[in-house]
């Protein structure tokens, strides 16, 4: 061994294959009732009134609540409560949730905050998200809400912040959005 390093690396005891988690099954109907919003509906309803629909089972969650189980538990002007629980699919290599699940629960609840504040045939999607992570999520952590809390609607953008706490209220992550605001198309 011709270096301090080769011999350190050549002293380290190697890391056994076998410590990954055990990925529980998929459950079976986590694509039941997900499903592209009617533009008919988003045509004639405000945002705040879709997302009622779709908190209460009238309207398909979108297609994205069958990868990252989320729903709907709260929706009033202004403000969107998403409930998820994080599973062992969600782990990276560490052995914790990839920063990605929180990014999008973050994205999702935000991103319907403003839509919440939009009239009839608007919709809205991302433009820039930013994320801080505050403390690791393990499937340990439980049920967390993601709380989206718009804070500016205009004519072609919004702004809006979220946060993701445990049943307790413990911090996890926030954020911030814009997005950008626009006219539904008429059906094709």
């Amino acid at each position: 061994m011709n270096n301090v390093w080769e011999l350190q690396t050549a002293n380290r005891k190697r890391p056994t294959l076998n410590r990954c988690a055990k990925l529980r099954p998929v459950e079976k109907d986590l694509l039941a009732n997900t499903g592209l919003l009617p533009r008919a509906i988003i045509r004639q309803k405000s945002g705040l009134q879709v997302l009622e629909d779709v908190r209460d089972g009238h309207l398909p969650r979108p297609p994205m609540a069958g990868v990252i189980p989320m729903r709907i538990t709260e929706a009033e002007l202004g403000r969107v409560v998403l409930v998820s629980e994080a599973a062992e699919q969600f782990y990276n290599g560490m052995g914790i949730v990839h920063g990605g699940y929180q990014l999008t629960l973050l994205d999702s609840c935000m991103g319907l905050a403003i839509y919440s504040t939009l009239g009839p045939g608007l919709a809205q999607t991302s433009i820039e998200t930013k994320v801080n992570f505050v403390r690791p999520l393990t499937t340990a952590t439980g049920p967390l809400r993601a709380i989206g809390t718009a804070l500016f609607t205009g004519s072609r953008t919004g702004t809006a912040e979220g946060k993701i706490v445990d049943a307790e209220g413990k911090l996890y992550a926030h954020g911030t959005t814009t997005c950008f605001l626009f006219p539904v198309p008429p059906e094709d």
